[in-house]
């Protein structure tokens, strides 16, 4: 491995917004958090067709693989908050969850994709599993959406493997580990190798996070930023001034209100 950081200048990378994913979207997106999830129940059918009304853009999903490597659309790592059963969900199969929930387990991936065979989706591997990696890679394949997808994890081994299996066709983010390295390259003024498309970020303003000048850098670079996850409309509107790309929200509409605003 070569050094993160060097002070020769890099070849920019060909710019994000000409990668698949991004091709025909707007500027700004509006990014459903769970679908509308502040208005219908999170991960579900009614919250992504909802979202999708409301105008967002892009659906974020958080994933987690069974034992037997079904993917399901839930955020955490066991179904006690939302179904009460406390065995983890990396732990069972398939048929082992379909029997001890009595059917009322999480969505599958694959069913989110049949449905909505032409949405944008952001989908967020938890689990730091990279046999899930290597499941979500053939799902996409056979469903023919790794052009309509950004895989986002925090686990850098997880988006490596993913990028490796795919050869790159799949757009990822960068993961907690790759995001620490390049804002390390950004104060020292260095450039810094970037195998993603995108920085999707808490909106920490005392960190220069959200400052016009570091988004400039990015920019310079041919990513994007997006921020996490913002509910307050006048948040949103200071990060589409600074030059946001991007802005997740369990309340698109509200978010919708804004960019449309900002457009006029």
């Amino acid at each position: 491995m070569g050094r993160v950081c060097t002070g020769a200048r890099l070849p920019v990378l060909q710019k994000t917004t000409d990668l698949p994913f991004f091709r025909g979207l707007p500027a700004v997106l509006n990014i459903a958090h769970r679908g509308a999830s502040k208005r219908a129940a999170e991960h579900s059918m009614a919250a992504y067709e909802l979202a999708l009304a409301q105008g967002a853009d892009v659906l974020e999903l958080d994933l987690r693989s069974t034992r037997d490597l079904t993917l399901l659309v839930t955020h955490d790592a066991t179904l006690e908050r939302t179904l009460g059963r406390k065995e983890k969900i990396a732990e069972l199969s398939f048929a082992e969850l379909t029997a001890a929930t009595h059917g009322r387990l999480p969505l599958t991936l694959d069913q989110v994709l049949s449905r909505f065979p032409s949405a944008r989706f952001n989908l967020e591997l938890k689990d730091e599993s990279l046999e899930a990696a290597r499941a979500l890679a053939d799902l996409l394949a056979a469903r023919r959406a790794e052009e309509r997808v950004l895989v986002a994890s925090v686990h850098r081994a997880v988006l490596s493997e993913l990028r490796s299996v795919t050869s790159g066709r799949v757009s990822t983010s960068a993961s907690a580990q790759e995001v620490l390295r390049y804002y390390f390259c950004y104060l020292m003024e260095k450039n810094c190798h970037t195998p993603y498309a995108a920085l999707q970020l808490p909106a920490l303003g005392w960190l220069g996070l959200t400052r016009p000048a570091f988004l400039k850098h990015v920019h310079a670079q041919g990513l994007v930023v997006h921020f996490w996850t913002i509910d307050d409309e006048v948040t949103m509107r200071d990060l589409i001034d600074a030059g946001a790309d991007g802005i997740m929200t369990d309340w698109p509409d509200v978010l919708a209100r804004a960019l449309s605003e900002r457009r006029e």
